[in-house]
């Protein structure tokens, strides 16, 4: 084995694959405690593995986030072409004990993913191998960073350096689009499955083929009664879609937009807007909300609720009231279904 390649020394193996092997390096001058990651290609044969491995460095160089591993230094005409990166002392996101994490630690991590992930989109990259084991963290344990682009496309692409029939992507997270290899017309939503995947993963520890999170086997909310799963489960069904459609987030900004809300949301302690779901009383934080008024515009019969005169409420014939009492404490809540910006917003077993 090499014990340097140009400027840098080897400080000891990482990891050996097929394609590739990478080593601990740091540079011969440089301060001798700066650690990088050194990924050199076994043979230089392979004419769409060097394409790839020029692809991977092309990527690195062009992509500035601090959600994206950075690529310091390459050699793509060396015996044994390489690429240096920064090093992430804190392993890849598929070695972290991730259950370990509160609910806050995982949105923050998986926030910071989609930042990273929504630049790359801004910038044209589609990266088709999303998965744990290609999301690196720093050595705080809390910043992760998007790698391994060499299966990446950029928009508009006209030369593919994978077949047009050949599957993209690791098998549990790729979107379904990217199975066969049909699909030319890729586009960024791909990510957007692979994220949601990734996901659910970090909340269950496991992961499925396809789209089972609704699934009795796979449904989180059976688990977990608070109103905070029910919110990952609506970012949840914004990204684990069959077809990158208009009900697929289309890049990792949206993604990203729709996980800050989301998180402002659970700080808050704020309830998920349907009726079927559980509510914690916001009072006493013992009891449940219990539905004693439901009323529309479309069913109102007078007399048909008497509670509605205990609020003197009753003869508002064109009025939308829904009403939920503590079953411990007895505090209200009052809505005016009409009032709402979508009306269909308290439509209970909202799911896809």
């Amino acid at each position: 084995m090499a014990k340097h390649f140009d400027d840098w020394q080897v400080k000891r193996d990482l990891s050996q694959g097929g394609q590739a092997w990478t080593y601990l390096v740091t540079k011969a001058e440089g301060n001798a405690d700066e650690l990088f990651v050194l990924k050199r290609l076994i043979r230089k044969t392979d004419w769409s593995r060097i394409k790839r491995f020029q692809q991977e460095i092309d990527m690195g160089m062009r992509l500035d986030h601090p959600n994206i591993l950075k690529v310091v230094a390459h050699n793509i005409d060396h015996e044994h072409p390489y690429l240096v990166t920064e090093y992430c002392a804190g392993g890849s996101l598929a070695d972290l004990t991730i259950l370990d994490y509160t609910d806050a630690e995982r949105l923050k991590l998986f926030l910071s993913m989609s930042r990273g992930v929504g630049h790359a989109h801004s910038r044209g990259v589609i990266h088709r191998d999303l998965k744990p084991a290609n999301i690196f963290l720093l050595a705080d344990l809390k910043t992760p960073v998007v790698g391994d682009f060499g299966l990446c496309l950029l928009s508009g692409q006209e030369e593919r350096l994978t077949e047009v029939n050949e599957a993209v992507g690791a098998r549990w997270y790729m979107a379904p689009e990217l199975e066969d290899g049909l699909n030319v017309d890729v586009n960024s939503s791909a990510d957007v499955y692979s994220l949601g995947k990734i996901l659910y993963w970090m909340f269950a520890g496991k992961i499925f083929s396809r789209e089972r999170h609704r699934i009795p086997q796979y449904d989180l909310t059976n688990v977990r009664k608070d109103s905070t799963i029910h919110l990952i489960y609506d970012l949840l069904d914004g990204m684990i879609v069959t077809e990158p459609t208009d009900r697929r987030f289309r890049n990792g900004d949206e993604v990203s937009e729709a996980v800050e809300n989301m998180i402002r949301r659970a700080e808050m302690n704020a309830h998920h807007i349907d009726i079927s779901v559980p509510q914690v009383c916001s009072y006493c934080g013992i009891g449940f909300y219990q539905k004693i008024v439901d009323e529309s515009p479309e069913t109102n019969r007078t007399g048909e609720y008497p509670e509605l005169a205990r609020f003197g409420l009753r003869g508002l014939q064109r009025s939308s009231w829904l009403i939920f009492a503590c079953d411990y404490c007895g505090n209200i809540q009052l809505f005016r279904r009409d009032y709402a910006k979508d009306k269909n917003i308290w439509r209970e077993n909202k799911r896809t």
